[in-house]
């Protein structure tokens, strides 16, 4: 009896945890340095599912959405053609246009302003020059950014991303962009997400 109450015990702790993995709250360790400074590689981040919608869980299923993600917002994601789980900020929305050039972000004709940031935490990356800067955009909005200052070079079949270029954004799709500005395979290379591939907010 007391062994049958134990395996109970253990039954409705797993049912628990997968219930709120599933529609509530998740996380996730974050295996690269794309969104330095603001997560650090191998950090464990929190995931509020319901930011945006209610999804069928573990599928890109939504029943109900009340709520969009904003520009601005640090959204868990899957990549389009694989599936990969990404975590990553809105750089911008269904409607909007965005052109990288010089690495520098023009938004819907307005540039961004770049101020230099000398106390950001991060981690530098061996025989990479980084600094790190404060954009703002014509709204106001602010983000803390690293820019590389050393030529690197990208994956074979992969553009510059300092100089990818213009984006309108479809409807219902998102520009997804690391922090780590020049170290970040994202919406640049991999194209624009659709709001259905998005798992939810990143909260802690």
């Amino acid at each position: 009896m007391l062994k049958q109450k134990k395996e109970i015990i253990v039954i409705s702790f797993i049912l628990i945890i997968l219930i709120i993995r599933g529609f509530f709250i998740d996380w996730y360790r974050v295996p690269s340095d794309s969104m330095y400074p603001m997560i650090e590689r191998n950090e464990h981040i929190f995931i509020n599912k319901l930011a945006y919608s209610l999804r069928i869980p573990f599928t890109k299923k939504h029943i109900l959405a009340w709520h969009t993600p904003e520009r601005g917002d640090v959204i868990v994601f899957y990549e389009p053609k694989d599936n990969t789980i990404l975590v990553k900020r809105v750089m911008a929305v269904g409607g909007d246009t965005i052109i990288f050039e010089n690495g520098e972000v023009s938004l819907n004709g307005n540039k961004a302003e770049y101020t230099k940031v000398n106390n950001l935490k991060y981690e530098p990356t061996p025989n990479i020059k980084q600094q790190g800067f404060k954009e703002t955009f014509a709204n106001g909005q602010s983000e803390y950014i690293l820019k590389t200052l050393t030529e690197r070079k990208y994956p074979e079949g992969y553009n510059n991303g300092r100089n990818a270029g213009e984006f309108v954004i479809p409807a219902n799709h998102l520009m997804m962009i690391g922090d780590n500005r020049d170290n970040s395979i994202d919406s640049r290379f991999i194209g624009t997400i659709p709001i259905d591939n998005v798992i939810g907010k990143v909260i802690y």
